[in-house]
């Protein structure tokens, strides 16, 4: 008798939970061990539209409790904070996305060589995003040659935004174009392409390094560019190329040593 009286009273409830997701208005709470029992028999997990039953307000006003920036009251924040604390809600992401349409989710594409000298870089750009509500997926290469692959796996996770470290074509700016995916270059130059773009002047360095380095009476000059499709080696050699004297090849090296000390200094000696 008690479990069948248990079983009408979740019958009642989960029609009033039913009617209570159609509409937005703040309904009287119900007690939080009543909505857990309710949870617990019904076998499933506990969603916005339970927090707001037991804390007494709508299931939009639970919504903006959680979302950075959003306008709620103090009062308001406090009742639904306890209500999702005690039925141990955690709000589902998957699910906000497909009500906001976005992820709130950025790839950040890098190669091998970028994490190994860029690692701060990489830290601050995660932080900046998630004081913004937005969370880093990071995709990593070997080299740059596969960048067709990692676009491929990008589109599936459908982001709202890519920040690259790598070297893309006309086609791949015109996909990203195509699909409405905001790109942000970082430390690599795309010529005659509009895209928006955060870098170093690789070729003018190396140009104004090596003319000081031959203004200063020195002759032989190597530089250890890394790999061969790197775009950062292909602007720092044609600057080193540039701004060195017309003293022929044997006194200038561009190398496609691997970036570590031991190669760099092997480069050098060759």
């Amino acid at each position: 008798m008690v479990r069948l009286g248990i079983y009408f009273q979740i019958r009642k409830h989960s029609a009033r939970q039913s009617a209570f997701m159609r509409q937005t208005k703040p309904q009287p709470a119900i007690s939080l061990a009543e909505q857990k029992a309710i949870i617990l028999l019904e076998g499933r997990r506990v969603t916005s539209y339970d927090v707001a039953l037991v804390a007494g307000v709508s299931q939009s006003a639970v919504s903006r409790c959680f979302k950075p920036g959003a306008s709620v009251s103090k009062a308001t924040y406090a009742r639904v904070m306890k209500a999702a604390e005690g039925l141990e809600y955690i709000p589902n992401a998957a699910a906000r996305s497909l009500i906001t349409r976005r992820t709130n989710i950025v790839a950040i594409v890098v190669s091998h060589t970028s994490m190994l000298y860029n690692p701060a870089a990489l830290s601050e750009l995660s932080q900046q995003l998630n004081r913004r509500g937005k969370r880093a997926l990071l995709f990593t290469m070997q080299h740059e040659g596969e960048i067709e692959s990692i676009l491929t796996e990008i589109w599936q996770f459908q982001v709202d935004g890519v920040v690259a470290a790598s070297k893309l074509t006309e086609a791949h700016v015109n996909e990203f174009k195509r699909r409405k995916v905001p790109l942000v270059v970082f430390n690599r130059h795309l010529r005659d392409l509009n895209v928006n773009t955060v870098l170093c002047d690789q070729y003018e360095a190396s140009r104004a390094l090596v003319t000081r380095l031959a203004a200063a009476g020195h002759r032989q000059f190597a530089l250890i560019g890394g790999p061969a499709q790197n775009s950062v080696r292909s602007s720092a050699c044609a600057g080193h190329w540039t701004g060195s004297p017309n003293w022929g090849s044997r006194r200038r090296r561009c190398s496609t040593a691997a970036l570590t000390i031991p190669a760099a200094w092997r480069g050098c000696m060759s």
